[in-house]
C-alpha cells in the first residue's frame, strides 16, 4: 500500500528483483561481519545462509507469490539449494545457455559471481552476473520475465 492505504501495482523484471536481493545483501553483508558474521566465506556459514535467506524470501519469493504465478511458484527452492526443473525455479541465461539459479558468492563484496547449475550437467558453475539474465521457469515449461505485484 502506498502513503494513502491505497494498493499500489509494480511492474517488476525477474531480473531486476534478483538483482535488488543482490543489491541488499551487498549491504547488510557489511553489517553481518561487524556482527561477527562472516558473509563472504565459502561455503557461508549457517548464520548466513539464515539472513541471506530472509533477503531473498522478501525481494524475491513473496514479490513471486504476490504477483499472478503465485500458484506455480509454490516449491520454489530456497536460496542456495539447487534447483528441480521439473518446479519452479529461476533460470539464468548466460552466454546462450540456460542454468538454475543457486546462489551469489564472490569475495568482491559486490557479491558479483552466480553459482548457477548446469541443467545439462547437473554440475554447479560460476559466471559473472553482470553477463546474466534471470527469469522465472515454471514447471509447464514457460518463461515469465516480468510480473505485476500489488501491494
Amino acid at each position: 500500500m502506498n502513503g494513502s492505504g491505497a494498493e499500489e501495482t509494480r511492474r517488476f523484471r525477474i531480473h531486476e528483483l534478483v538483482d535488488l536481493f543482490r543489491q541488499a545483501i551487498c549491504c547488510v553483508g557489511p553489517l553481518a561481519e561487524k556482527a561477527g558474521v562472516d558473509w563472504l566465506q565459502e561455503p557461508p556459514y549457517d548464520d548466513w545462509d539464515a539472513a541471506a535467506e530472509g533477503l531473498f524470501q522478501s525481494f524475491v519469493v513473496n514479490a513471486l507469490e504476490n504477483s499472478g504465478e503465485a500458484d506455480q511458484v509454490r516449491g520454489l527452492p530456497r536460496y542456495g539449494f539447487e534447483p528441480t526443473p521439473t518446479k519452479a525455479f529461476l533460470a539464468v541465461e548466460n552466454e546462450g545457455q540456460e542454468f538454475g539459479f543457486v546462489r551469489f558468492a564472490g569475495e568482491d563484496r559486490s557479491v558479483s559471481t552466480a553459482i548457477l547449475l548446469d541443467l545439462r550437467t547437473q554440475a554447479t558453475t560460476l559466471r559473472n552476473w553482470n553477463d546474466c539474465t534471470a527469469y522465472l521457469r515454471l514447471p509447464d515449461g514457460r518463461d515469465v520475465r516480468q510480473i505485476e505485484v500489488t501491494s
